[in-house]
């Protein structure tokens, strides 16, 4: 009991005395509940102050990623989204329209680089395609795969007198031996004048609306294979027309020709109609034919 005694006047708060008979009288612990009301305050405020920083955060970036798209674009982008315009009105408005959807990219990008660099005024420029160059590779190197002739595009005149009717074609101006245009009978001075293509011939100035060597690749073709030509020739007072199936094969182009002048046959003339990788081995042959004789 001592001990008892001993132990509640230690922790009894000093100036109160406590009996039996009367109840201890505890205080509300007011200062307790402000502390959790500023606690419960400062977090919904941090909380509110966070959020509202991510928020406009957030705005500040759409705001910069829309300034950013809102930017001027080089000349390249604005040359592009033209073009798209462009295809667009012509798809809408057309009225070839319902064959607007069959538009190739390429060749509406192979016509545009065309007109940009002829627009530029370099006349020793020229755009060509994968194909194409690949071609053309082969004719500087002085072989590729044809027919076996060598043709200068000219304008042919039909008409007689006022009546003028003047076609693009191709005259024929070396026939190489064991070609396919040989063995189909074409000579030096006939004009190609049309090939057939899906099914129908085509005129020269058909072929060659968009690529002016459209129809020389459309005569061109793989060994084997054979091509149909509309062929004129003249008989001394019209132009008569026939059609032949001539059988395409690798041949080696001939940029050397040997001929003895008209008005002395002790002179010899070597013309020299391109420039590749034979044309030296093809003059010196020239030149030794030449003075043998």
């Amino acid at each position: 009991m001592e001990e008892n005694k001993e132990e509640q006047q230690v922790t009894e708060p000093a100036g109160e005395t406590t009996s039996p008979e009367k109840p201890v009288v505890r205080r509300f612990p007011w200062v307790w509940i402000g502390v959790l009301v500023l606690a419960v305050a400062f977090s919904v405020m941090l909380t509110y102050t966070l959020t509202a920083s991510k928020t406009r955060t957030r705005e500040i970036q759409s705001l910069q990623t829309v300034t950013v798209v809102e930017q001027p674009d080089d000349e390249t982008a604005r040359n592009i989204r033209n073009m798209e315009q462009l295809v667009g009105i012509l798809r809408e408005k057309s009225y070839y329209a319902d064959s607007m959807g069959e538009l190739d990219g390429e060749a509406l990008l192979k016509a545009v680089v065309s007109a940009y660099i002829a627009e530029s005024g370099d006349i020793y420029a020229a755009y060509y395609t994968e194909e194409e160059y690949e071609a053309l590779a082969m004719d500087v190197a002085g072989n590729h795969v044809g027919i076996g002739v060598t043709v200068t595009r000219k304008e042919l005149n039909l008409g007689t007198g006022d009546d003028d009717e003047i076609i693009d074609a191709y005259q024929i101006e070396e026939v190489y031996p064991e070609s396919g245009a040989e063995a189909a009978g074409l000579a030096v001075g006939e004009w190609i004048c049309a090939v057939k293509k899906d099914g129908a011939y085509l005129t020269i100035a058909q072929l060659n609306q968009q690529d002016s060597n459209a129809a020389v690749n459309e005569i061109r073709g793989e060994a084997g294979t054979q091509v149909e030509l509309m062929i004129l020739r003249w008989d001394g007072s019209a132009y008569e027309s026939r059609f032949v199936t001539v059988t395409r094969s690798g041949v080696t182009t001939r940029s050397v020709r040997l001929s003895l002048a008209q008005s002395d046959p002790t002179v010899a003339v070597i013309k020299i109609t391109g420039f590749d990788y034979t044309t030296p081995s093809q003059f010196v042959e020239a030149v030794e034919k030449a003075k043998a004789e």
